[in-house]
């Protein structure tokens, strides 16, 4: 069995940076970074629950095939 406690997906500052880039322009400043950071407002707008139940249940209706 693999290691539960592994880390499964990530975002870094550099997928922060270049979203950023794409999204006004510019890069973010730190203290603008550690503002994202210290806020979670990334991590409260991904759906992770939504996500993991929908890969799941594509998993399995595809091995059922």
């Amino acid at each position: 069995m693999k290691d539960r406690s592994g880390i499964f997906y990530s975002i870094n500052i550099d997928d922060i940076q270049r979203v950023a880039f794409e999204e006004i322009e510019r890069e973010l400043t730190d203290e603008e970074i550690d503002n994202l950071i210290r806020s979670d407002a990334i991590a409260d707008r991904i759906p992770w629950h939504d996500a993991i139940a929908t890969a799941i249940y594509e998993l399995i209706t595809e091995s059922k095939k």
